[in-house]
């Protein structure tokens, strides 16, 4: 008996769920990796009170992700026993008080002033980026890929294979 072969569709879901999961993996492994050299610049014996953003991508956009990693981030701290959180909506609140975007972070004398009124010690703040390298750039490979496969989406979505159809 041969084999029965998946239906593309299926494939392809499947293909990208397995691509997903060792994204999700990777992405995990990332975290706990910088949360334990974190934990190991922290002084034995001492607690340091932190307060964790949300990490928008390149545009200044936060996205679920970022929520995501920040807070897996700020849990897998507090669990190595070196660190103290302080509220992330304390830390968006006075944010707001302050008139201070993601931005304004980056300048130490306005993290400090930030992270007196909120009482933390140290300010976790970062950026999401793709880690894409090619020879020719980091998005070429993609714009240059991207209109195959859209064609094909447009074409598609008018010109639908036979049997697909509810009506028939």
């Amino acid at each position: 008996k041969q084999a029965k072969a998946l239906p593309d569709p299926v494939a392809a879901r499947a293909v990208a769920l397995v691509w997903g999961l060792a994204q999700a993996a990777e992405l995990k492994e990332a975290v706990e990796l910088l949360a334990g050299q974190l934990a190991k610049s922290v002084p034995e014996g001492k607690q340091i009170r932190i307060a964790v953003t949300d990490l928008p991508d390149l545009q200044g956009v936060t996205s679920d992700l970022g929520r995501y990693i920040a807070e897996r981030l700020a849990s897998r701290m507090i669990q190595s026993g070196k660190f103290r959180a302080t509220e992330r909506r304390r830390l968006a609140q006075v944010l707001g008080e302050l008139k201070f975007g993601m931005s304004d972070l980056v300048d130490p004398a306005k993290a400090k002033q930030l992270g007196k009124i909120a009482g933390v010690e140290a300010l976790v703040v970062g950026s999401l980026s793709d880690r894409w390298r090619s020879k020719l750039g980091r998005r070429h490979p993609f714009l240059f890929a991207a209109p195959l496969p859209l064609a094909v989406a447009f074409f598609l979505l008018y010109v639908p294979p036979s049997g697909l159809s509810r009506l028939e």
